[in-house]
């Protein structure tokens, strides 16, 4: 498999011999966000090409450069991952331009339609994406015919298979044994007629919505199901924000104060205000049930994720944006501030959305090198971002994305917001 997220390296002296060369992209005196170490590393230059980057390396004096960014004073990290989208069933150009606004360069896409494919090869700003396979439990193949469907789905273009649900265990192990032979990633919901264990020990590699583990009965099923996910390497990606807003659980004075309030009020109020009202309606005027229902349901998963944390189970973070209220891009933001709840430190929020998040495809090798544990002072290509404020100090501020660096792309988010129609 390609590897989709790639190193960075970070030394503090290290000489450029040879011959001149030319930057697609040099950011001066800006601050290093080390994630791993929780710290920052002050006045660090950064020189980009489209296949290396070089951090705080002596530049030649003969050197030339595309653009020149004075970083003083704001901050450089990697881009970040939004690990569950559902593929909008109108207008994904802006969707997505508007995940890239808020600083997101990868997506895995959950949920796709016949668009997505090549819609992900067209359209520009838009994240790189990791594009599921869809299977719903209602298929009509035969058991031996899976492995026929499945050899197809690389050469369409597929990347992983996402499984909502399945009609019997038969069909599970053939899907299963069958993305294993073609190397294909397989992840998706808790399947209420498979056993949890087996599930966890099939090679499934990620859990959504914290499925399983916030029905467990008991402290020691639990603790069971926890430690079998560690043991095999299961990533949990929680959504709980989607769970805030799908019966509008949020109060309705206070979402004024979501991320990305402002962007979204301005091209989604019509369809928010008529998507509330309805399913107001259909609520019957239950609304408050419902939504303490969600509410309690996201505070059990909270209290999941805080012996998650103690366990170090790897925790990945997905926006799962599609109620009103929910800005693309900006409510991944939101959903890291629930996460938070259960303890995590601003550092481990960042991990979740940026190694947790390459990790989840290849768990060996794609590893953030930082602080002199690797010699290669110029790794391959990443993408990036460079905030106003520091993360690290407050999670609020990884909503001051002022450049995405995607690729030999260097997208200025005023600019690109300006755009959107």
């Amino acid at each position: 498999m390609r590897i989709f997220f790639i190193v960075i390296a970070f030394s503090l002296s290290i000489p450029i011999f040879g011959q001149s060369k030319q930057y697609d992209l040099v950011i001066t005196n800006v601050n290093f966000v080390d994630i791993k170490n929780s710290k920052i590393i002050q006045n660090t230059s950064i020189y980009i090409t489209k296949e290396v980057v070089e951090i705080n390396s002596p530049i030649e004096k003969k050197a030339t450069t595309k653009k020149t960014i004075n970083g003083k004073g704001k901050y450089f990290m990697p881009a970040l991952y939004d690990m569950h989208v559902h593929f909008p069933e109108h207008d994904a150009e802006r969707f997505f331009q508007l995940q890239t606004a808020a600083g997101i360069a990868n997506c895995r896409i959950m949920k796709s339609t016949k668009e997505t494919l090549s819609f992900s090869k067209m359209a520009k700003n838009i994240p790189a994406m990791k594009i599921a396979y869809n299977f719903f439990g209602n298929e009509t193949y035969a058991i031996d015919s899976f492995s026929t469907v499945i050899n197809s789905l690389k050469a369409k273009g597929y990347d992983f298979i996402k499984i909502f649900s399945i009609k019997n265990e038969a069909q599970f192990d053939a899907i299963m044994a069958a993305a294993k032979t073609n190397d294909l990633v397989v992840c998706g919901h808790a399947l209420g007629n498979i056993n949890p264990k087996k599930v966890l020990a099939s090679g499934y590699k990620s859990i959504e919505h914290v499925g399983y583990f916030d029905k467990a009965k008991t402290p020691e099923t639990l603790d069971s199901l926890m430690d079998l996910a560690k043991k095999y390497n299961v990533f949990i990606c929680p959504t709980l924000d989607w769970s805030m807003m799908v019966y509008h659980s949020v109060p309705a004075d206070s979402l004024q104060y979501r991320a990305g309030y402002a962007i979204g009020k301005k091209l989604y109020k019509t369809a928010w205000d008529t998507n509330y009202s309805n399913t107001n309606k259909q609520l019957l005027g239950k609304e408050k049930q419902y939504a303490d229902f969600m509410r309690n349901g996201v505070a059990n998963k909270i209290e999941v994720l805080k012996k998650m944390r103690a366990k170090g189970l790897k925790i990945v973070a997905g926006s799962d944006a599609e109620e009103p209220y929910q800005t693309p891009g900006f409510s991944l933001l939101d959903e890291l501030k629930l996460i938070q709840k259960a303890g995590f430190t601003n550092a481990e929020l960042l991990m979740m959305v940026t190694t947790n998040a390459a990790l989840l495809y290849n768990a060996t090798s794609n590893t953030i090198y930082l602080t002199n544990e690797i010699k290669n002072p110029n790794p391959k290509r990443a993408n990036y971002i460079l905030l106003s404020n520091n993360p690290l100090d407050d999670i609020n501020n990884l909503g001051t994305v002022e450049y995405v660096i995607k690729g030999n792309e260097v997208i200025e988010t005023k600019k690109l917001l300006e755009s959107i129609k």
